[in-house]
């Protein structure tokens, strides 16, 4: 259930990256628009994760540090 708010932005997101480019060109649009999702998102994520934990010097607070950047769309940390 806490996958529905980030994934349901998939679908007009990939709709609006097929209306702004001609219809002979929507492949290369939409592969060209992945890769530069990925580029930007899953790419520099875990090397900047690892940063901000070496600088804290705390793996346990890495749970918060992705409630407070993916902000309201991040599951519930788990308390112990």
């Amino acid at each position: 259930m806490s996958d529905l708010p980030p994934l349901s932005a998939q679908a007009p997101v990939a709709a609006l990256g097929m209306w702004c480019v001609p219809q002979a060109l929507r492949p290369l649009g939409i592969s060209m628009m992945t890769i530069t999702i990925h580029l930007l998102g899953d790419v520099p994520s875990p090397p900047l994760l690892g940063l901000i934990q070496t600088g804290l010097s705390q793996a346990r607070a890495t749970p918060l540090i992705l409630r407070f950047t993916v902000g309201p769309m991040a599951p519930p940390v788990a308390r112990s």
